[in-house]
């Protein structure tokens, strides 16, 4: 005996009630088998109860299963992705680009006409992004990373 309802099968005996009557119960895979066996066996040839059958007959996945192989599934991605818009501009080559600069120049100082200064740096970065990108980041972007780059190549070289 089960009772059908709403695209839903509940098998009494040793199923357990969740809540209400009959909104929710478990049951075990061999019973649920053995009572869609007997229901298929009652529908017309023209069904393909062998089908039904066989998917019934396989592991049913609860949403736990579902949850825990997504997770796995997609693991690999948080590490790798990055969600969000790509960034126009490849920074860790524009820093290779300046420590290439400054060892070729040295930090800026007032003795070199060519790098007086910081801001000699940054027009620099902008030429190379022009020519690399088609376009030039703003100075209030590149004034950090170069500041940063600047403390960096300033440590290696004490």
């Amino acid at each position: 005996m089960f009772f059908e309802g709403e695209g839903e099968v509940f098998i009494p005996g040793d199923a357990e009630m969740l809540t209400g009557d009959w909104a929710i119960v478990r049951v075990h895979r061999a019973q649920l088998v053995s009572a869609l066996q007997d229901k298929l066996e009652e529908k017309p040839k023209s069904a393909p109860s062998g089908a039904i059958l066989e998917s019934i007959q396989n592991p049913i996945e609860t949403s736990d299963e579902r949850n825990a192989r997504h997770v796995l599934k997609h693991a690999h991605l948080s590490s790798q992705a990055r969600r969000g818009r790509k960034p126009t501009y490849d920074w860790p080559e524009i820093r290779k680009f300046v420590i290439k600069l400054l060892e070729h120049h040295g930090l800026p100082s007032a003795d070199d006409p060519s790098l007086p200064n910081q801001a000699a740096i940054e027009r620099q970065i902008m030429e190379y992004c022009q020519l690399r990108y088609g376009r030039e980041p703003a100075a209030s972007n590149i004034r950090p990373k170069l500041a940063k780059w600047l403390t960096e190549f300033k440590k290696e070289r004490s």
